[in-house]
């Protein structure tokens, strides 16, 4: 909370010295998570994209999620292709009917990782 409340107010040491703090004391992953995603923001803004790349990819290995080194546009395609049949066989009924995620599910904190992430590749690679 002091993290993002410095960050929030444009005191950028102060945050990352509360930052360095958590971590350094935090016991598990999940006592780090949303200290880490603050890094994150954090190295974004001050332009140190892959620093702030190299976070998630830590977080999303400590999350046991295995990143490939490259995706070529065919796996892409076929992934996208089964998700969307898997989408596809579902009624509006069962989307709606779906369990919300909350901030406790591991789910939850993989995807927002992997969304940042993507945006932090994207802006630092934008080709």
């Amino acid at each position: 909370l002091l993290a993002n409340a410095a960050y929030s107010c444009g005191r950028l040491d102060d945050a990352n010295d509360a930052i360095q703090n958590v971590l350094k004391e935090g016991q598990s992953i999940e006592d780090k998570l949303d200290v880490y995603y603050v890094l994150v923001t954090l190295l974004m803004s001050s332009k140190r994209a892959e620093d702030a790349y190299s976070v998630c990819h830590e977080v999303l290995s400590q999350l046991d999620e295995n990143i490939p080194a490259s995706c070529d546009a065919q796996e892409l395609a076929a992934l996208l292709r089964k998700t969307n049949n898997v989408l596809n066989t579902m009624s509006d009924s069962e989307l709606l009917g779906m369990k919300n995620m909350d901030s406790s599910d591991r789910l939850y904190s993989v995807l927002r990782f992997y969304s940042i992430m993507v945006v932090v590749a994207f802006f630092s690679k934008p080709q």
